[in-house]
């Protein structure tokens, strides 16, 4: 079974990002509606969930050490 949340509204803990799980990203030129947005677990600690890998490197910073307790206990 899959990581993935099923339901709505659980936000991307990257910093700055509104993405909500479940909603759609803006369409590209050409596309009738944009891709629905997913969110998967750090792979690390299974708490925190990112849209991107651009999201989980820009919060890695902060979220190491709560990672890193996490995985400890």
């Amino acid at each position: 079974m899959s990581d993935i949340p099923t339901e709505k509204g659980r936000e991307c803990d990257g910093p700055g990002c509104n993405n909500v799980h479940g909603d759609r990203a803006e369409p590209r030129e050409g596309e009738a509606k944009g891709k629905k947005i997913r969110l998967e677990h750090c792979t690390g600690c299974f708490e925190a969930m990112y849209c991107s890998k651009k999201c989980h490197k820009a919060a890695w910073t902060e979220h190491k050490i709560i990672c890193q307790e996490i995985q400890r206990v």
